[in-house]
């Protein structure tokens, strides 16, 4: 089933992040884990204005974008690849999540930056730059902290994505790169472009 939740009567602190807007809605819960269920079903993707937002790293959408930007949020049953493309429903589908950004907040840049500083040289601190003007989307995200195992790991990531979308051709891209400094350093990047054409 599809539902639309209007955000306007759920208040969160000044800078709060979408994580913190999502948890306070009827029938959804958020785990530890980052896991989200609605009424029961778990969520497969969270889209914003229904595209990508970093691939599927739903962690970058919950605990960078800004709660503030966010009008309504949509969920709705997507079928799976298969059945999308054999037109027959094959009964195996998944539950998402779609943000839907105030229309007033497609007209330029935002973002936020948060950091702090605690004792035994504990640190944490992220950053997000946006640039949402109508159907192209430019975002870059950056976190770091030392706040895990006892600040013994510290821990770094960030990413780049890019949305464009015209009469004739949608394009959409993003670059991911995650570290982790302990006894052995540790670093990965994942990234995607997809270009996808519509008709000439």
């Amino acid at each position: 089933k599809s539902g639309e939740i209007s955000l306007g009567a759920y208040n969160v602190p000044e800078g709060s992040v979408v994580e913190e807007l999502i948890k306070k809605l009827p029938g959804v819960e958020l785990d530890d884990d980052g896991t989200i269920t609605v009424n029961g079903k778990n969520v497969s993707q969270i889209l914003v204005d229904g595209k990508e937002f970093f691939g599927n790293d739903r962690s970058i959408t919950l605990k960078n974008l800004p709660a503030d930007i966010v009008d309504k949020i949509k969920t709705f049953e997507k079928k799976s690849d298969n059945a999308r493309i054999t037109g027959v429903d094959d009964g195996n589908e998944t539950t998402v999540l779609d943000l839907t950004i105030k229309k007033d907040k497609k007209k330029g840049w935002f973002g936020n930056v948060n950091g702090g500083y605690g004792t035994h040289e504990r640190y944490e601190g992220r950053v997000m730059v946006n640039r949402f003007v109508n159907d192209r989307r430019f975002s870059l995200v950056g976190n770091a902290n030392n706040t895990r195992r006892g600040g013994r790991q510290a821990n770094q990531s960030g990413g780049f994505n890019y949305n464009d979308k015209t009469d004739k051709l949608e394009v959409s891209g993003n670059v991911r790169a995650n570290g982790r400094q302990n006894k052995e350093d540790s670093w990965s990047i994942t990234q995607s472009f997809e270009n996808k054409d519509a008709a000439f």
